[in-house]
């Protein structure tokens, strides 16, 4: 379904929008004999305008959205997919005071834009 929906025409809406217009212009042209009803005219119009500035919305936002993907780590501090802890109990003979604890937690090494902000701020 999701490869279909890629595959899937972008114009597809406007065409149908399109299709209904005629439609209904031939229909009012049948029973009325004459050309078609001005506000319904511009009705399918304003719709079709709003229709068509939503479509090149979507399109923009997609787009922004795969540049962003491309340019995932500029600065070099994305986030960490690792950074889960495991859930570990102490020993019950396990006095707080003297140990540590189990686990210790690792820093992340610093990020050129974190130097770089360091380097700015010692400089001040």
């Amino acid at each position: 379904a999701h490869r279909h929906e890629i595959h899937k025409s972008k114009n597809h809406s406007l065409a149908q929008w399109e299709l209904k217009k005629r439609a209904l212009r031939k229909e009012w042209r049948r029973q009325n004999g004459g050309t078609p009803d001005p506000l319904e005219d511009r009705r399918l119009g304003l719709m079709m305008e709003i229709l068509s500035d939503q479509y090149q919305m979507k399109d923009v936002l997609e787009r922004s959205d795969r540049a962003m993907a491309v340019v995932k780590d500029l600065f070099g501090d994305a986030p960490r997919r690792h950074t889960g802890f495991p859930y570990v109990t102490m020993a019950p003979s396990c006095d707080l005071d003297t140990s540590r604890g189990p686990i210790t937690q690792k820093k992340d090494p610093p990020t050129r834009l974190s130097v770089l902000s360091e380097s700015i701020m010692d400089s001040q």
